[in-house]
């Protein structure tokens, strides 16, 4: 009786010790095919991906820069070009290594002008008491176009280019 009742309280035991193991839960998605593998879609968190505000909202505190090299009439023209937009309404035009012709003119030229910006036509008015400029912003390669087309004289578009938002 003793050896009856040995092996009944060992397989009490026994089977007391398996129920209080849980089975361990495998993470999801893991090779074993422990757990769902695709989570469900309520569970997955949403994510904001667009910027609160596109960089070409506003100019202010942009940099620009174009490798200017044309001919302008008679004269060869060859400089570095830099927009730099100061607030709301003004920019700062730099202009440096300057060849004319071929002779190089050490002096860098800068100057504040004023402008309007439109982002939602993405085009920029440069307004001087001259002329006014009509620039076009491409988000896509970030640049501004200058389309001087309508000059007496044949000049290619002017292309700044984006260097530091």
């Amino acid at each position: 009786m003793k050896t009856n009742t040995f092996f009944l309280i060992a397989a009490v035991v026994a089977t007391l010790g398996i129920a209080a193991c849980e089975r361990e839960e495998e993470p999801s998605g893991s090779p074993s095919g422990g757990g769902d593998t695709i989570p469900a879609v309520d569970t997955i968190p949403a994510v904001d991906t667009t910027p609160a505000h596109p960089w070409y909202q506003s100019l202010v505190g942009t940099r620009w820069f174009c490798d200017f090299d044309q001919m302008v009439g008679n004269l060869h023209v060859e400089e570095d070009r830099y927009f730099y937009f100061i607030d709301d309404s003004t920019f700062e035009f730099t202009n440096t290594n300057c060849y004319l012709n071929g002779y190089f003119m050490d002096t860098t030229f800068v100057s504040n002008h004023s402008y309007a910006y439109y982002p939602d036509e993405l085009i920029l008015l440069s307004i001087s008491s001259s002329d006014t400029g009509i620039y076009y912003l491409d988000t896509i390669q970030k640049s501004l176009t200058y389309d001087i087309s309508d000059f007496s004289y044949p000049v290619n578009p002017i292309v700044y280019y984006l260097i530091e938002e």
